[in-house]
Formats: structure tokens, sequence, C-alpha cells
């Protein structure tokens, strides 16, 4: 199981994320290694991005820290604006992941981030969770979205920001 943490302002973001990669078949450490957050600091958009969930495939043809990078790297995302990355993640990931050898149980996966992107010149905060493994509820009498786990992965991503 993995943690990310996440505290945003409008002046600061702080993530913090556990790194073990744990066995949850076997119960047991698999190994300390493991990217889970990355910073990206575009011309548009700066953020940090964490993420919880499927770690590797049982065959390690799947790393999702590396992936993340790989993909961030490949649609060149320090040049493009917050939504179309966003966009662009949510359905890489549900392309990706659905073409996974893993059931659906195990696919499970959340991409949490927080920072400033540009509107109409001006550097706004946010908050984003990419994801297809909650169920969202909206609550009479909240502010914000409530999500509650699911027990198996939707084949498809979704993003709140």
């Amino acid at each position: 199981m993995s943690f990310v943490i996440t505290v945003a302002s409008p002046e600061i973001v702080v993530q913090v994320s556990e790194t073990r990669l744990s066995s949850v078949a076997t119960r047991s450490l698999v190994s300390d290694t493991q990217r889970k957050s990355l910073i990206v600091m575009g011309k548009q958009a700066h953020f940090v991005l964490g993420w919880t969930g499927l770690a590797r495939t049982g065959n390690l043809s799947h790393d999702t820290g590396n992936w993340l990078w790989q993909r961030l790297y490949e649609m060149n995302a320090v040049e493009l604006p917050l939504v179309q990355i966003l966009g662009d993640l949510t359905g890489l990931a549900t392309q990706d992941f659905l073409a996974l050898p893993e059931s659906i149980r195990n696919k499970r996966c959340e991409f949490h981030l927080a920072g400033w992107h540009m509107v109409a010149g001006v550097a706004v905060p946010f908050t984003c969770l990419i994801y297809n493994d909650l169920t969202f509820k909206a609550l009479q009498g909240h502010r914000l979205p409530i999500f509650e786990s699911a027990a198996v992965a939707s084949p498809q991503f979704m993003y709140c920001l």
C-alpha cells in the first residue's frame, strides 16, 4: 500500500509520498526504490505529481513511475497548458492500463497533482486527481466532492480539477 499526502495553498505545495514497493500477494517488500513523485516546471504549469496504485505488472513490463515520466516527456508537458496535460494523461492512462495483463482489481491507480497554472496570464493554484478506482459522491452541504475507494478499477480514467 502506498500513501501520497499533498497539501496545497495559494503560496506553497508540499507532497510527501512513500517509496517502498510492496507485494500484496506475498505481503513483503519488493523494492526500496520506486519513482512515486515527479515535478514538472513547465511554461504554463508548475506542479508536483504523486501516485498510488498499481506499481508494476507481474512480468515487469510496466512500471507506473517510469510510465508517468515517459508519457509526460513524450507529450512535452513543459510546453502544454494544464487542461491539455490532464486530458492527454487521462486518455493515455485509460488506453495503456486497459492493455495491461493484470486483473481489473490490480489496475486501480490514482495520480495526485497540485501546483499552479497560467490563466489569462496569472498563476492560479490548483489540485487535481486522475483516477480509475474512486466513486464520486456529491453530498448535500459539502463544499468539496467526497470520494470512496472502489473494490475494482474502472476501465476508464477520469479527472477532477
